[in-house]
């Protein structure tokens, strides 16, 4: 009985009304602050899509090359242990070629470029994504990961760790993602 209401003559239709008035205005400010929310989380998530595209770039420039520096690598692996007298040229061109084939990532890039648009128009977006954004870095993972093991090449062995690093970044900043 510390509290004693004084007027008792509380109007409960006046007192609904400025409770939807002080609600319409939370909700407003919530609606505001998700697309301003929203606005960086997908100008961070284009930015790193922006670094695994020059990344691509770079993976397509470099994997370019890979056959002929497999074709040196054997030829050295293969004239050392035989005095020096280097190996028939036709055998390792057949060699190199098998190697060459085995190392080529040219499918996997051209599945990232996909994959990277199809990214980029979900970020665009205005209904929920984020478990398809989910599936999609999966789907990248699983490319850089391919690329990874078929090449035999350090640079392109540390642009998927780049790659996979950036992958990792749009990963947690989905997790705010509808």
């Amino acid at each position: 009985e510390i509290f004693q209401a004084a007027g008792a003559d509380v109007d409960p239709a006046h007192e609904a009304e400025a409770l939807k008035r002080v609600l319409a205005r939370a909700l407003e400010a919530h609606g505001r602050e998700r697309a301003r929310e929203g606005a960086h989380l997908a100008r961070d998530i284009g930015a790193q899509a922006k670094h695994l595209r020059t990344l691509v770039a770079r993976l397509r420039t470099r994997s370019a090359g890979v056959a002929p520096r497999l074709r040196a690598r054997l030829d050295e692996r293969l004239t050392a242990p035989l005095g020096g007298r280097g190996i028939e040229p036709a055998r390792l061109a057949q060699e190199a070629a098998i190697l060459a084939e085995r190392a080529d990532v040219s499918e996997e890039i051209v599945r990232l470029g996909s994959h990277l648009d199809a990214l980029a128009g979900l970020v665009k977006e205005t209904a929920p994504v984020g478990k398809r954004i989910e599936f999609l870095l999966q789907e990248i993972n699983r490319e850089l990961n391919t690329i990874g093991s078929k090449a035999g090449d350090l640079e392109i062995t540390n642009l998927v760790i780049d790659g996979k690093s950036a992958v990792e970044k749009i990963r947690e900043q989905v997790q705010n993602v509808e």
